[in-house]
């Protein structure tokens, strides 16, 4: 099993660092987690201090910040996803094929029916 020291929202952070290769704006990050700018802030303070991100300052404009994912954060991420992945390869193996397309059946209508419910014109 992978141990892990990170809180879930550490990790959602670290994740969301991990898919931008070419930096992410902490402000950007905040809004793709829903989570407040400062806490996101305190968020890439104890990642940093964990040695899994670093902190740059755009050169052109010397008040924006870019994060990268370091080389630990990336191999930590991927560890708990390649975890992840086999738990629910464990889990659906004893789901039959049969059961797994009316589940899937099921969840593309819940899907369509929010998606005509959210995004219809109300008037």
């Amino acid at each position: 099993m992978f141990c892990t020291s990170l809180s879930v929202t550490q990790f959602l952070i670290l994740d969301a660092v991990l898919r931008r290769p070419e930096g992410a704006e902490p402000t950007a990050l905040a809004e793709e987690c829903f989570m407040p700018k400062q806490t996101v802030t305190g968020l890439l303070d104890q990642l940093e201090r964990a040695g899994f991100i670093r902190r740059e300052r755009c050169e052109t404009d010397r008040r924006r910040t870019r994060v990268f994912c370091l080389p630990a954060g990336d191999v930590f991420v991927t560890g708990i996803m390649e975890e992840l992945d086999r738990h629910e390869q464990a889990a659906l193996a004893s789901i039959s094929a049969e059961d797994m397309e009316t589940f899937n059946n099921v969840y593309a209508a819940i899907v369509d029916g929010l998606e005509k419910h959210l995004f219809s014109d109300p008037s």
